[in-house]
């Protein structure tokens, strides 16, 4: 199953309605059409902390333009890497991390994200602004950075961990073709293969404090 978040999902929190992408058009009780008085349907604003993505709903995209921004503490969760893929369609990156420069605590657990592109800017599948991010057991292939911009999958300026994951295949045109960090990261049994870089760091272009503990790399 796909399940498109185009249109629904464009900013994390956002109201019940866009997050779920249902909502109820004639209230059956009261049978109004939407728009009209007493129309029966979901209002306010989902304080969203928690996303799970089971087997079932296995394939993710993101909308035709903007990414999705992560504005408050929140924890995504799939069904395994090789299970759950959220796909930024080669359109535009996949996670913007704090863009309001508020320190936020985000994890993701066991999913693949791929496939995204930030064109000038940094980051293809994310970017952390502020705050702590944790990635365990994922997958992140395919992404990409235009027009100079570093870090093909990941561009960092907060404080990341990956334990357990892959970066592989993803392109920067500037510096760090798997991961650029501009402040502190922590590799823990994870590889980056087959990435690559215009200037350098084909894996990692590391500029601050980095912590690695039986990490894999190859052919970057």
């Amino acid at each position: 199953n796909q399940w498109s978040m185009a249109g629904r999902l464009r900013t994390i929190p956002d109201t019940v309605e866009d997050f779920t992408g249902y909502s109820l058009g004639v209230d059956l009780i009261a049978w109004d059409l939407p728009g009209a008085g007493g129309t029966y349907r979901s209002s306010g604003t989902a304080r969203v902390r928690n996303v799970e993505l089971p087997a079932s709903y296995s394939h993710v995209t993101v909308a035709a333009t903007g990414d999705l921004d992560i504005t408050e503490d929140l924890t995504v969760t799939g069904a395994g890497a090789m299970s759950t893929f959220i796909d930024g369609g080669g359109l535009d990156r996949v996670f913007d991390i704090g863009p309001n420069s508020v320190p936020l605590s985000v994890v993701f657990n066991d999913l693949t994200i791929r496939n995204g592109v930030a064109s000038g800017a940094p980051g293809g599948a994310i970017y952390v602004h502020l705050g702590t991010v944790v990635l365990n057991d994922c997958s992140l292939s395919g992404n990409r950075t235009d027009a100079n911009a570093n870090g093909g999958a990941i561009s960092n300026a907060g404080n990341l961990t990956l334990n357990r994951c892959t970066l592989s295949a993803n392109t920067a045109s500037g510096n760090g073709g798997g991961l650029y960090s501009a402040s502190a990261v922590a590799l823990n049994n994870t590889t980056l293969s087959g990435n690559t870089a215009t200037l350098q760091g084909g894996g990692l272009y590391n500029a601050a404090t980095a912590t690695v503990l039986r990490a894999t790399f190859a052919l970057n």
